[in-house]
């Protein structure tokens, strides 16, 4: 049985932990997450090949990829275009390749 003591320290950590937007985005399950601070920008989006850059990295889109527009809840690959600042969410493709998931415009353009 935890002690008195323990117990408040450990609610403690969890409403820090709350507090942080990126990890609440997390723990409430959050349409767009900020998970970091850096702005990153669409330089060129290829739909039919799967792959977009975002600053200067080319990164892999998944077969299914969430969208999320500041317009509209919902949106769709053909919404993102160069000059974007946008957030993503990378995860594993099951072959040992990163791809992007899910993306999100973030704020106004460039």
């Amino acid at each position: 049985m935890l002690t008195k003591k323990w117990r408040y320290l450990l609610v403690a950590t969890w409403l820090l932990a709350c507090a942080t937007p990126a990890i609440a985005a997390r723990l409430m399950g959050g349409d767009s997450p900020n998970l970091s601070q850096q702005q990153w920008v669409i330089s060129h989006i290829n739909a039919d090949g799967r792959t977009i850059v975002i600053n200067d990295v080319t990164y892999r889109l998944a077969a299914t990829v969430k969208v999320h527009i500041v317009a509209h809840k919902h949106g769709s690959l053909d919404d993102l275009r160069a000059g974007m600042r946008v957030g993503y969410r990378l995860a594993d493709n099951g072959k040992g390749q990163s791809v992007i998931t899910e993306i999100w415009e973030s704020g106004g353009d460039r």
